[in-house]
C-alpha cells in the first residue's frame, strides 16, 4: 500500500491529499464512508428486497471504481474512492444472504469464506 500511494502522489503531483487515499475507501484501512453508510444499509436489507438491495450495492462500488479509473485529478480519484466506499452494504449483504438462504449448520462455513474473500 505504500508503494501504490506512492505511485498516486507521484502521479498526480499532490502531497497534500496523499491522506485521503486510503481512508476514503474500503481497502484495509478505516473507511471513512463505508462507516457512515454501514447502519444505512442495514436498514436497506430490513425493509427492502435483498437482491435488489445488493445489486443496488455492488452497482455502486463498481461505479466508484470507474470514476477512480477515469480519474483525471487526484480529487476525482478520492471522489471516485469515497463513492465507492458508500457501498458498505456489500459485506453485510452477504451476511445476510447466508443468514437467509443457508442452513444453520452450514453457515459457520459460509461465514468464514465471507469473511476471507
Amino acid at each position: 500500500m505504500i508503494v501504490t500511494t506512492a505511485i498516486l502522489t507521484d502521479h498526480f503531483h499532490s502531497l497534500d491529499d496523499v491522506g485521503w487515499y486510503g481512508s476514503a475507501c474500503v481497502l484495509n484501512l478505516p473507511p471513512l464512508t463505508t462507516a457512515v453508510t454501514q447502519l444505512l444499509f442495514g436498514q436497506f436489507y430490513t425493509f427492502l428486497p435483498v437482491k435488489w438491495t445488493f445489486v443496488a450495492a455492488i452497482t455502486l462500488f463498481e461505479a466508484g471504481f470507474l470514476l477512480c479509473g477515469a480519474a483525471p485529478t487526484s480529487t476525482g480519484l478520492i471522489i471516485g474512492r469515497a463513492l465507492a466506499g458508500l457501498a458498505a452494504g456489500i459485506y453485510s449483504g452477504s451476511m445476510v444472504i447466508v443468514a437467509n438462504f443457508i442452513p444453520l449448520e452450514r453457515r459457520p462455513m459460509y461465514n468464514g469464506h465471507v469473511r476471507n474473500c
